[in-house]
């Protein structure tokens, strides 16, 4: 069954084929129905910015700072509660000063965000500036 399916498939592309060869010995140019759309265009690979890319990158810049201190605090103060037997002391110390890194990290990566976008909101006025 699934044979013959092919074999139909295979006569209507030689057919399809025979026909576009008839056309171009005529010199009639066929053109197609609909317009084929654009290829994307990647930013990777053209070197364009997108517009989310710094968001993505904020995004990202900010899962890091949360996870990674509290993570790392919380397995810490779990191995240090069972080899010192203070459960939960030396667990909570370390989550709070995980917490207080990350709070410090998020707040000066924000900091770094709020400057770079208002350098940029700032050289495109003078762009608009010169451009009137």
């Amino acid at each position: 069954m699934a044979k013959r399916e092919v074999k139909k498939d295979h006569s209507a592309i030689s057919e399809t084929t025979a026909l576009l060869e008839a056309e171009k010995k005529k010199g009639v140019r066929l053109e197609p129905e609909e317009e084929l759309p654009a290829k994307p265009e990647f930013p990777e690979i053209s070197g364009q910015r997108v517009w989310w890319q710094p968001a993505l990158a904020i995004f990202y810049s900010a899962s890091g700072w949360i996870l990674a201190p509290l993570l790392l605090g919380l397995f810490l103060g779990k191995w240090l509660d069972r080899r010192y037997d203070t459960a939960p002391w030396i667990f909570l110390a370390t989550t709070m000063i995980a917490f207080l890194i990350s709070m410090f990290g998020l707040i000066r990566n924000a900091m770094r965000a709020f400057k770079q976008i208002e350098g940029e909101d700032k050289s495109k006025a003078k762009n608009d500036e010169r451009d009137e």
